[in-house]
């Protein structure tokens, strides 16, 4: 499963920016944020979908709530996928 992931991960032509840039960018958008704006992150996104769709589960939380509670509930129930066939 880590040889699936690795193969969908490849870094685009747009990591190789300066991490200060990033560091930037992101206290940009949290600046944003915290005034009440909204900033959409894409690009995590779509990797999130792609890594999904390659049948491994992903959990993506809001980090306000509790890790071990999240988990529970997410693996307390069947993955996605199963339950789209009606299973």
């Amino acid at each position: 499963m880590l040889d699936i992931a690795r193969r969908l991960i490849t870094p685009s032509a747009r990591s190789d920016v300066p991490p200060f840039m990033v560091m930037d960018v992101m206290a940009a958008a949290a600046r944003i944020e915290a005034q009440g704006g909204r900033v959409i992150h894409m690009e995590r996104t779509l990797l999130l979908q792609k890594v999904q769709r390659a049948g491994i589960q992903v959990l993506d939380w809001d980090v306000s709530e509790p890790f071990d509670l999240v988990v529970k509930r997410k693996l307390s129930r069947p993955p996605a996928w199963l339950r789209a066939v009606g299973r």
